[in-house]
């Protein structure tokens, strides 16, 4: 390894650290809304609104094609159809937004933490009625360029709160329509034990700071060789139901308000801004396209997101494996989608900034 990527690769293992704050930082004065209801998986937190504005069958939810198939289980459950729009390749809505079919709600997703322009679908709303929803999952602690905080942009804003922290689970919602209310505690917190996954993961997170950042790395990957021994797979696919079995505990944590009160917010913005433009600039001199061409002022990204076909990805990896990194392929799309998904759809890798 050259001098040049060595010192690149001790920048990046430093900055995989999160610092704490002083337990003071409070997730409603940061949303400037009350209350925020908790939830152990956005998955919860998407049921909960949906049922919240009477989401039933017959009704139908607009949501783009290039999603997770695991969000579908909020939708089904509440016994209403997904309906689907595609997207560009900067993961903006490709269609006129006067063509979409009426819908009871659209989803609207900050990919990867970058802000999705909202104006079509508040021109959607408006013709329509339907309820904004925003998934936020990727996007907690972004902002768009006018400055307003990811989530909190529409009628309802969904955080997954564990992509971003070191939390076994964690998610919130924002109710923004006079009225509407969810059935549950909003801080009810769980009294669950804590896996042995996570602890793991925690453990070796803890480790960082005491030794080198690539013994972390390949610790991890011994683990996931014997999982890929045990199981067959190094990372778990979702289960076969997924798209119609919501997660069993809808409650976060005990973890998650301590946590979140400890947030460090701008060294957390800073250090995942200043890893998307280390990796930006390494992956670039590479030759790889990313996804988002910019990094818009206010954007804290969740991860670095890149283009590759699989057939030629085997040498990101191993680039990234000199620097102490891995990428991943994102969504596990839905098996309405997954056989006719268009080529960008199916060549989005991922490098993950927890």
């Amino acid at each position: 390894m050259n001098k040049l990527l060595n010192a690149e690769a001790k920048r990046i293992s430093r900055l995989f650290i999160q610092s704490k704050g002083n337990g003071k930082w409070n997730f409603e004065i940061f949303v400037n809304h009350y209350p925020v209801w908790y939830f152990s998986y956005s998955r919860h937190a998407l049921y909960e609104a949906l049922k919240a504005i009477d989401c039933k069958k017959g009704d139908s939810v607009l949501l783009p094609a290039f999603i997770c198939r695991e969000v579908l289980s909020s939708i089904n459950t509440t016994g209403a159809s997904s309906v689907y729009y595609d997207v560009d390749r900067q993961l903006q809505l490709s269609t006129s937004s006067n063509i979409l079919p009426s819908a009871k709600a659209i989803i609207a997703v900050n990919y990867f933490g970058f802000p999705q322009n909202l104006t079509p679908f508040k021109q959607y709303a408006r013709k329509t009625g339907a309820v904004i929803i925003e998934d936020n999952a990727h996007g907690f602690l972004g902002r768009d360029e006018d400055g307003h905080v990811l989530g909190t942009r529409g009628d309802i804003g969904i955080f997954s709160l564990r992509k971003t922290l070191m939390l076994q689970n964690g998610a919130a919602m924002v109710m923004k329509i006079p009225g509407k209310n969810v059935s549950m505690d909003s801080l009810k917190i769980t009294k669950a034990g804590v896996s042995v996954p996570f602890l793991v993961k925690r453990f070796l997170r803890k480790m960082i700071p005491l030794i080198n950042f690539k013994t972390i790395y390949l610790m991890t990957n011994i683990t996931r060789k014997m999982r890929k021994i045990i199981k067959d797979h190094e990372i778990l696919p979702s289960d076969g139901d997924a798209e119609y079995r919501l997660p069993v505990d809808s409650m976060p944590c005990r973890a998650l308000l301590s946590t979140l009160a400890h947030l460090d917010e701008p060294n957390e913005i800073s250090r995942r801004r200043e890893l998307y433009t280390i990796v930006d600039s390494l992956m670039r001199n590479e030759g790889y396209k990313p996804v988002f061409p910019l990094l818009p002022q206010g954007v804290a990204p969740y991860a670095y997101p890149f283009y590759s076909l699989e057939n030629k990805v085997g040498i990101a990896k191993n680039f990234l494996k000199r620097i102490g990194l891995e990428c991943f392929t994102w969504p596990e799309l839905p098996d309405a989608i997954r056989s006719r998904a268009p080529e960008h759809y199916r060549t989005v890798w991922m490098i993950n900034f927890l």
